[in-house]
């Protein structure tokens, strides 16, 4: 914990995931309001933890609206996610029926539909908290910004899913930048981003290195981002193979998490210089070995 608060990580301020899972995934919920869930093959999906929301369902959006006050004024939260359930599927009842954009692709499929619901939201709360922030995660099928919003409400943040370590594919960086400006042609605050990053390899303790990929992507965020969420797994014991060391992924890839950690604070410095420092103070007689390791598997890793 010390470590992680001498680094800066933590907090609540840039979270932008699933907020609308403590909206409807209440026992009460289900059973006074089994409309607000999709309507799949006729039937409502009304499950623990794995039900999604029926987004034109009447009365959801004026709860959501309760809830995220009461965040504010009970718990001084100074923001708070509305973001759709992981996994957010095109509802089949006859109020959502026609909402989905295909034009958008697949991955603004759902666009125009989620962020009318976000933005009404923060319409609402903008009258009554306009100095707190409304939250949702450019995600899957919502992930390019609507069409049928020029402007959204000013106290609207996105956090962008970044996918920062594929960014050393020059086309995939591309797309994800080009992108980031269409938001913010849509968008008001000064810094109307934060991002979800995933640093962990899939369930593998490979070690992958992007360190100069790291740099330049927090430094194109300069000034347009309010923070960051970034995820580092370690295996779970079920991933385990019995008889064998067990690998240990935060460690392995720590160079990663020092580098973005250090980005936050200075995203102007220059990486090789910090590399450097880093490889002769953590490693002492081996700096050079795990130099060139570290330069070695960033060169020679693409996935």
């Amino acid at each position: 914990v010390l470590w992680m608060m001498r680094l800066g990580l933590g907090g609540l301020k840039v979270s932008g995931v699933h907020g609308i899972d403590s909206v409807i995934h209440r026992d009460q919920t289900r059973e006074e309001h089994p409309d607000w869930f999709s309507l799949s093959r006729g039937k409502r999906d009304i499950v623990s933890r794995g039900g999604k929301p029926c987004l034109s369902a009447k009365g959801l959006l004026e709860d959501n609206i309760k809830f995220v006050r009461a965040l504010f004024d009970v718990y001084g939260r100074k923001s708070a996610s509305v973001m759709p359930t992981d996994g957010f599927v095109q509802c089949g009842c006859d109020l959502c029926k026609g909402t989905s954009t295909p034009e958008l692709g697949a991955r603004g499929v759902q666009s125009n539909h989620v962020w009318t619901y976000v933005n009404n939201v923060a319409k609402e709360l903008y009258k009554t908290h306009p100095d707190r922030k409304i939250v949702c995660a450019s995600y899957a099928s919502y992930s390019v910004p609507p069409s049928n919003i020029n402007r959204f409400s000013p106290n609207v943040y996105v956090m962008l899913n970044n996918g920062r370590m594929g960014f050393v594919d020059p086309e995939i960086r591309s797309i994800s930048v080009n992108r980031r400006n269409e938001w913010l042609k849509k968008v008001s605050s000064k810094k109307p981003f934060s991002t979800h990053d995933n640093y962990s390899n899939g369930n593998s303790a490979v070690p992958v290195y992007r360190p100069h990929t790291i740099a330049e992507d927090i430094r194109s965020l300069n000034g347009i981002c309010v923070g960051e969420f970034v995820e580092e797994n370690s295996l779970r014991p079920q991933e385990l193979r019995e008889g064998q060391p067990t690998p240990v992924k935060l460690a392995i890839n720590h160079v990663n998490i020092y580098v973005t950690a250090r980005f936050w604070w200075d995203a102007d410095q220059d990486v090789d210089v910090l590399l450097n420092e880093y490889y002769k103070k953590f490693y002492g007689p081996a700096e050079k070995e795990m130099k060139d390791f570290f330069e070695y598997c960033e060169l020679n890793t693409r996935t």
